[in-house]
């Protein structure tokens, strides 16, 4: 029945390559949470000393927690036992027991440290490596914050994903934090990645996802808001995990082009123009009269194509024949 339902949501198939084993993770889930702690995980938790054993025991009872997905433990410890703003449920543990999780953002930070040689997905496979690479990470970690070195777990995760497809070296880190500092100056907002499962709005959103997974370019839909001056704020549809000239480039398809819309564009390129290539993806009978509205300016975004050739955009995109 469960898995009837799973399979039934709407979202089933955005879910990723192991959605078939959300049911039996549920199942493994419930079994422990029944059987092992008793219906009361809380209570449970304050059999074991310190989040380590803790995490040792999930792992083994739970259904991929273990080997490679060890890092989603401690992910969840840090939520448990760190305060505000996790929630500290766990409030026997210490913080200052916490490991850092080692995952592909956080490995993306300490590649940039010299902490680790490697961000492959090999350093996961081999468990001997991960624990190593964990402990490197949370002792540089507890060099900042010795009384809670997951306190970087977030920050770190955030600059993570900025440094993705990049050069990791130390170079590459401290222009990131450098344009991270300007960003707030500018805006008086620090900047910030906000993760969400979002039910595309419009028919045309939809047909640039088909076109996307159909030629299997990696993208992300609506994953981050970015402030821009003024208070107010920008998401693009579809970021492309490709890049031009060192810039990863934004697809928007917009059915209406209002004013608004026009000055929010502007300040995107104004402010974020050198790390991001925004190209508007607009109905091909809509741009003359955009144009003619003075709507359509050379500083609103870096390209405009018709969204009935988005097919032919997209791949040279993915062949990297694509030149604006």
């Amino acid at each position: 029945m469960l898995e009837e339902n799973i399979r039934e949501c709407g979202l089933y198939d955005r879910l990723g390559p192991s959605r078939d084993m959300i049911s039996s993770i549920f199942t493994s889930v419930n079994k422990f949470v029944r059987h092992d702690a008793e219906g009361d995980i809380i209570k449970y938790s304050r059999v074991f000393g310190k989040p380590k054993d803790f995490v040792e025991e999930i792992a083994r009872n739970i259904e991929r927690m273990d080997g490679p997905f060890r890092d989603k433990v401690w992910i969840y410890m840090r939520w448990m036992v760190r305060p505000k703003p996790d929630l500290r449920i766990f409030d026997h543990f210490s913080p200052e027991n916490l490991n850092v999780p080692l995952t592909g953002n956080m490995a993306r930070v300490a590649a940039c440290l010299g902490l680790i040689d490697s961000v492959e997905p090999s350093l996961w496979e081999d468990e001997n490596k991960a624990v190593k690479a964990r402990e490197r990470i949370t002792c540089f970690a507890k060099q900042l914050f010795p009384r809670d070195p997951a306190k970087v777990d977030y920050p770190f995760f955030l600059l993570g994903r900025w440094l993705k497809g990049r050069d990791l070296n130390i170079n590459t880190l401290k222009e990131a934090l450098r344009f991270f500092a300007h960003l707030q100056k500018v805006t008086g907002h620090p900047h910030s990645f906000y993760q969400s499962i979002s039910r595309y709005k419009s028919g045309w959103e939809e047909k640039t996802a088909n076109v996307l997974r159909k030629m299997k370019i990696p993208y992300s839909y609506e994953l981050i808001r970015f402030p821009l001056p003024g208070g107010i704020s920008y998401t693009p549809d579809f970021i492309i995990n490709k890049s031009k000239q060192g810039r990863k480039i934004l697809l928007e398809p917009h059915y209406e082009l209002t004013e608004k819309d026009a000055h929010k564009f502007s300040l995107f390129k104004q402010t974020y123009g050198h790390e991001f290539l925004l190209i508007l993806l607009l109905k091909n009978d809509y741009i003359p009269y955009f144009r003619a509205r003075n709507l359509l300016t050379d500083d609103l975004c870096d390209d405009v194509w018709p969204i009935e050739f988005v097919h032919v955009l997209a791949e040279k995109i993915r062949t990297g024949a694509y030149d604006p």
